[in-house]
């Protein structure tokens, strides 16, 4: 997760390699907290919750915004969507997803705001999409990190 949100943040790409390990180890994650049944059920009803996300913010994009849906979202967002979904149960992933983005949302505010106000080049002005893998990235890793350390609740039984 901290690969994909350095790389994000700091040279706004994200390597493919990087996020098809970060793939496979939070499926072979969750694979073995829930079992291959279940494993499966809940992936497909994610990944079918990202088309379905996807299409929402296509249709946005193209009627609202009038751009094509890749000026939009970068195809490594859409990637690192996918990965996510493969990683947790329904629950825990629609979760997950919503508190990510709304992370996102206000941690790229404050950073155009110290941008603006002390003059600091945080991420690049060359590109005005949002580092949403990144910043995502980071805000699952918190989780990760707050999870493991106190033992909250076992993200794959939620």
């Amino acid at each position: 997760m901290l690969a994909v949100g350095y790389q994000d943040l700091k040279e706004r790409k994200v390597f493919l390699w990087v996020l098809i390990t970060l793939g496979g180890v939070l499926g072979y994650l969750h694979f073995k907290e829930v079992g291959r049944n279940q494993f499966l059920i809940y992936i497909s009803i994610n990944i079918l919750i990202v088309f379905f996300i996807i299409l929402i913010v296509s249709i946005y994009s193209k009627y609202k915004l009038r751009k094509e849906l890749r000026q939009s979202i970068g195809y490594g967002d859409l990637l690192f969507f996918f990965i996510i979904a493969i990683g947790f149960p329904n629950f825990t992933f629609l979760i997950l997803f919503i508190f990510s983005i709304f992370f996102t949302g206000i941690a790229f505010f404050l950073v155009k705001i110290i941008n603006k106000k002390y003059g600091y080049e945080i991420l690049t002005t060359a590109n005005p999409l949002v580092p949403l893998a990144g910043f995502q990235a980071l805000f699952i890793a918190f989780v990760f990190l707050v999870n493991w350390s106190l033992k909250i609740v076992n993200l794959y039984t939620l």
